[in-house]
């Protein structure tokens, strides 16, 4: 489309959402929209320390390409899937009470 992706990232955002309406979920999107395109992150942190946390990945186009036609493989059935190395991704995997290769058992 010939815009420029430059500077382009992602921005990951954990948020405490019990109890919180639609409405005040999407009040929480806009205040971090806000705050991403006014570059006080570090502020609205610090402000909220106990309800949010962020995180800035930058983009790098090689290493999603890279990342996608890792993963490609699996998904068009051309080889089994792999461990992984993150208890976080094991945690939210279906399958982790029955594989034998988990980082994270249910107790």
């Amino acid at each position: 489309m010939g815009f420029d992706c430059s500077r382009l990232g992602l921005a990951l955002v954990r948020l405490k959402t019990e109890g919180l309406s639609e409405e005040e979920r999407m009040l929480w999107v806009e205040r971090v929209s806000e705050h991403l395109q006014a570059g006080g992150v570090e502020e609205l942190e610090a402000r909220y320390k106990d309800a949010m946390k962020m995180h800035i990945l930058s983009h790098d186009k090689s290493a999603a390409e890279g990342s996608v036609m890792e993963k490609r493989g699996y998904w068009t059935g051309e080889r089994e899937p792999t461990s992984s190395t993150s208890v976080g991704k094991c945690r939210a995997c279906e399958y982790n009470s029955v594989c034998p290769m988990s980082l994270f058992r249910v107790p």
